[in-house]
């Protein structure tokens, strides 16, 4: 019993906890059974049977038709069901459920019942909600409007009254409001100092929470005082490791259950940081624009910016005046421009925009014609860069002028192919006179990062690295001479602090004395150089083998540290061997086919395994990776090899440990199985086969547990398999029943564990079987023994509590009362004769006699009443309490009942009385109650009878386990069993419930 009870207390508890209970429905009788859980969930009487019909009428109408659907397929596939669906509760509350139910059959395959759970998860719903709402908002609005959303929103879905967003102005280390909310209403967005506020806490140490009393922490902050905030929350918003914004909620009250709405706050964190970064990118194209317009305002430049994502071009006023339109005239639009460029000139115009867009091109500049509005063809020079893109480096914005060049056409003719190419080479191209530059190229300045003007106000040493100085000094003077100087290498300063590496062509003019210098960038190269130099400085002093072997001839011609330490061997010594000296298993042509594949171009590498001979003498097992590649022109192997001797040796000794659990698997005396997540068995063991009496394990592969478990068995195993399932548990043991092959029933002790993933996924149960028939039999044989004393015990006792009672009543129950008949008529005689303090002494001893009588006649009553064999139970337990009302009237006893006239067996029927009896004498003896409630009730062919007080209670689970049950509840406990009855103790720290069930 006690397990039983734990059990059930543990089923309780978790139906509580998960919120979800068991229903079954009748196929047959179409009625459905619910527990005591789902009875709160529907919010109904815990009397109500409802049909299949009722049941439907409490889906949502919406929701009808799909629930009605999922439960018909598994009603006609004979499978499991899943279904979510909202409901209306007996009170009309709306509520959303999640349902798993799973048909059981008869032994015709007939679907008889559906069991199943049933889950609220109305709170899961509401959180769903609050996340579609603020998702919507994230993805549906943008700029200022987002930011009024955001916030109305926050103080809405986590109820707080204050929200806003804020940027993060460093200079002056404040906050300025992009949207502010109180209670849902916008507010004007102000600009705040961050010294000490909470704020300047989120700002050097990220997200911080204030639960409450916030103001104590932060005194000298008015915005804390002035608005009575009792509890904060900030959060930092960051633009590529860099604070960008922050996020504050605040309360005038302390924070409650905020982790539960930490998936909202998440799902708007990178959406703010980039509509923060969109802001400040805005500015910063504003005010690129604004310095840009005013530079060209009142020039012939024209000014022209092309959004890539929607292909629109914006043209402004001078460059719909270049070619004689008014800017209402043109279109908005790159189709404009290409309408209007020259034809021969489109391809290639179209050509160089592409090249720049795509990287392959690392300026835009050219000159291109394109038609005026009277007819004209006019020389553009057109220029221009990207200004903004996407965090992949995919461009937004492309932005550049056009300048009418017509005027400059005497100058362009008279121009030397020299100027030509000083203005559009690709190289750094410069005029020094001195140590200053008078004269440099567009690409200098790309170069670099300065501005030409940067360049040429400073001596042109300034921005040469210190250790290169002295050799730019002696290639200066070697120039001065008039001795050329190429291929000089130099490393010069950009703008950012970082430094490019230049390699210069230059000569000098001994007319004029000016120096003409052309550089390269030749910084990748360099480092890529330095990359490959580490990578082989790596490989080299790798601990991996490394070998470089001749193709034709099969000698070693290199081998790296790691190599050379494993095998013993120094290069000089490798060399005068071939890579077939070394491999004492592989013959020439052995190995002559294993490299055909790379020879013949087949393959691009192999891999295979050999053993390898070291200089002393031993052999290793390695992993050999091979490639053909050339070592300036000679074809050479390079081998990556990799001592596998250790995981040779782990998988032999793990191919032993392997074939050790599979002997001690097939010779266990206890039944292992594996099943999958479905609970369908993978694998068993001879003796799982053996206890189920099946001929071998491919018989109940793929078989359900439920397939051979006994229905109400596996009804009490499911909640378990479904609480690991959700992850609550991993481990379980319980005592149930299999059906074998040949229909024999056989009781078993299961043990239950899961195997699960990494990421806490199911994989298969591991169950471990016993069977215990054999105890469960002699139990059960021991139970009916004891039963059967308990019985005659019993008889003995009525039959003695009878013979008390007769005893009682025909013996000292009439003395008593022909002693109370003299003393009342002697009360009549002697009332005037005694004095008043003699008769109040009298009185006081007819008193006793009378109250002696009265008990004589109860005790004689309760100890066999007459009434139970005459009338039945509900008269007898109706005169036990009207006894015990005469008796004290300080507690109040109230018995409801519909079971009439209705009489059960005798020995039944004397069984519930004197449980009822014992029951209503404990608490009018020990529990102090003042109110004790007694019901009798009949209901689809079962008797449920509760008896419950309001007194001082106890935990009968700790009476027991200390052992400090009483007799009576012993004796309780068995006259209920006795009578194949059910008996649940119910205590709380006030009252007992006891209720007793008996199938009628």
């Amino acid at each position: 019993m006690k397990n039983i009870d734990n059990y059930s207390d543990l089923l309780l508890k978790s139906h509580e906890l998960t919120k979800s209970g068991i229903w079954v429905w009748d196929v047959i009788t179409n009625k459905i059974t619910w527990d005591n859980m789902l009875h709160s969930i529907f919010e109904s009487p815990k009397n109500y049977t409802p049909n299949f019909e009722e049941y439907i009428s409490t889906i949502n109408e919406k929701d009808r038709e799909g629930a009605l659907k999922s439960i018909q397929e598994a009603l006609s596939n004979k499978t499991t069901f899943t279904n979510q669906y909202s409901i209306y509760t007996f009170k009309n509350q709306l509520k959303h459920i999640q349902t798993f139910g799973n048909v059981q059959l008869n032994n015709k395959g007939e679907v008889v019942k559906m069991m199943g759970v049933c889950m609220d998860i109305t709170s899961h719903k509401s959180q769903e909600i609050e996340l579609k709402t603020i998702t919507n908002i994230i993805s549906t609005v943008g700029g200022q409007e987002y930011f009024d959303k955001v916030t109305q929103e926050l103080t809405k879905l986590l109820a707080v009254k204050y929200a806003l967003v804020g940027e993060y102005n460093e200079e002056n280390h404040s906050i300025t409001t992009l949207g502010y909310a109180i209670e849902g209403k916008l507010q004007n967005n102000f600009e705040y100092q961050l010294t000490y506020t909470p704020c300047d806490v989120v700002v050097n140490k990220g997200m911080s929470i204030y639960h409450q009393d916030i103001k104590h922490h932060f005194p000298k902050d008015e915005f804390l005082k002035t608005h009575h905030i009792e509890s904060y929350i900030g959060i930092p918003l960051y633009l590529k490791g860099e604070l960008a914004g922050i996020v504050v909620l605040m309360d005038d009250k302390p924070l409650k259950k905020i982790n539960e709405k930490e998936t909202i706050l998440k799902a708007i964190i990178d959406r703010t940081q980039t509509e923060i970064e969109r802001i400040i990118s805005d500015r910063r194209i504003k005010e690129v624009n604004n310095k840009f317009e005013t530079v060209i305002k009142g020039t012939s430049t024209g000014l022209w910016e092309w959004n890539l994502i929607t292909n629109e071009v914006k043209f402004n006023e001078e460059w719909a005046a270049l070619l004689g339109y008014e800017l209402d005239e043109i279109k908005q639009d790159f189709s404009f421009w290409e309408e209007n460029v020259h034809p021969e000139d489109l391809k290639d115009a179209v050509k160089r925009v592409s090249a720049y867009l795509q990287g392959e091109s690392e300026t835009y500049s050219f000159i291109h014609r394109m038609k005026h509005k009277n007819g004209e063809w006019l020389h553009i020079l057109t220029q221009g860069s990207i200004v903004q893109r996407q965090q992949d480096g995919t461009p937004i914005l492309f932005m550049g002028t056009h300048t009418n060049v017509n005027k400059q056409e005497q100058y362009l003719q008279t121009i030397t192919e020299y100027e030509k190419y000083f203005s559009v080479s690709m190289d750094v191209m410069s005029v020094a006179n001195g140590e200053y530059y008078i004269k440099i190229n567009s690409k200098f300045t790309e170069v670099l990062g300065y501005t030409q003007e940067d360049l040429a106000s400073q001596p042109f040493t300034n921005l040469i690295h210190p250790d290169d100085l002295d050799k730019t000094y002696s290639e200066i003077k070697k120039i001065t001479s008039g001795e050329p100087t190429t291929q000089f290498i130099n490393r010069y300063r950009c703008k950012d602090g970082n430094y490019k590496h230049l390699m210069w062509t230059a000569k000098s003019d001994p007319k004029t004395g000016l120096r003409y210098g052309a550089a390269r960038d030749i910084t990748e190269l360099v480092e890529a150089k330095e990359r490959s130099q580490q990578y082989l400085d790596i490989l080299y002093s790798s601990l991996n083998e490394m070998y470089i072997i001749d193709a034709e001839t099969l000698h070693f011609i290199d081998a790296n540290i790691g190599a050379q330490n494993n095998i013993g061997f120094t290069v000089e010594e490798l060399k005068r061997y071939t890579s077939v000296d070394l491999k004492p298993d592989i013959e020439l042509e052995d190995l002559q086919r294993i490299v055909e594949p790379l020879i013949s171009g087949e393959k691009k590498h192999i891999t295979f395994e050999t053993r390898h001979l070291r200089k002393d003498g031993s052999t290793y097992m390695a992993f050999v990776n091979l490639q053909l590649t050339k070592l300036g022109t000679k074809d050479v192997f390079v081998a990556l090899a990799l001592d596998i001797t250790n995981r040779i040796n782990q998988e032999k000794e793990l191919k032993e440990t392997k074939q050790n659990l599979e002997n001690i698997v097939d010779y266990a005396n206890v039944g292992i199985a594996y099943a999958s997540g479905n609970a369908q068995l993978i694998s068993v063991n001879p003796k799982f086969v053996e206890i189920l009496e099946y001929e071998d394990s491919t018989e109940l592969i793929g078989k359900p547990i439920a397939e051979f478990t006994i229905t109400e068995d596996f009804e009490k195993e499911l909640i378990l398999l479904n609480e690991i399932v959700e992850g609550k548990r991993d481990t379980y043991q319980i005592e149930k029943r299999y059906v074998t092959k040949n229909k024999n029933i056989k009781w078993v002790d299961l043990h239950v564990s899961v195997i699960r993933a990494e990421n806490g996924k199911l994989i298969n149960f591991v169950s471990l079987v016993a069977d215990i028939t054999e105890r469960k039999e002699n139990q059960e044989k021991l139970a009916r023994i004891e039963n059967e004393r308990f019985l005659v015990a019993i008889q003995t006792e009525e039959n003695e509590r009878k013979r008390i009672s007769q005893d009682l009543h025909d013996g000292l129950g009439q003395t008593i009362a022909a002693a109370s008949l003299y003393i009342n008529t002697l009360d009549d005689l002697v009332k005037n004769q005694l004095d008043e303090e003699t008769y109040a002494i009298f009185k006081t001893g007819k008193d006793l006699v009378n109250k002696s009588a009265k008990e004589t006649r109860m005790v004689s009553h309760n100890i066999m009443p007459p009434s139970l064999n005459q009338f039945g139970l509900n008269e007898s337990i109706n005169e036990l309490i009207s006894n015990y009302q005469k008796i004290n009237e300080n507690i109040n006893i109230t018995y409801s009942s519909n079971i009439n006239n209705y009489r059960f067996k005798q020995e039944i029927e004397l069984s519930l009385y004197r449980v009822v009896q014992e029951l209503i004498n404990n608490a009018y003896k020990h529990s102090k109650a003042q109110n004790i409630y007694v019901s009798a009730l009949i209901n689809n062919k079962i008797c449920e009878i509760m008896v419950k007080d309001d007194g001082v209670g106890f935990n009968y689970d700790e009476i027991k386990l200390e052992k400090k049950s009483g007799i009576g509840l012993r004796n309780i406990e068995q006259r209920i069993y006795a009578i194949n009855g059910k008996l649940e103790i119910n205590y709380k720290s006030k009252g007992v419930e006891f209720l007793i069930t008996k199938e009628l």
